[in-house]
């Protein structure tokens, strides 16, 4: 993540979403299972739309792959 940005966000597995959001803790054990860094292997890098920036764009289509200039 290094070359795109200092910092990374924590990446949800589906199965963990509904728990993070929920009400109460999370015990010690969920904390690791969450937030435990997300696999290299399991990323994928490719150009997006600047349009991404813009908060009024509720639209999937904004993190399209899109041909690099």
């Amino acid at each position: 993540m290094a070359t795109i940005h200092d910092r990374m966000s924590v990446i949800l597995q589906p199965e963990d979403e509904k728990r993070r959001i929920s009400p109460g803790p999370l015990n010690v054990e969920e904390l690791h299972r969450i937030f435990s860094p997300y696999s290299v292997e399991e990323m994928e890098i490719y150009p997006i739309s600047d349009q991404v920036n813009n908060p009024s764009l509720d639209d999937e289509k904004v993190i399209a792959p899109v041909k690099e200039l």
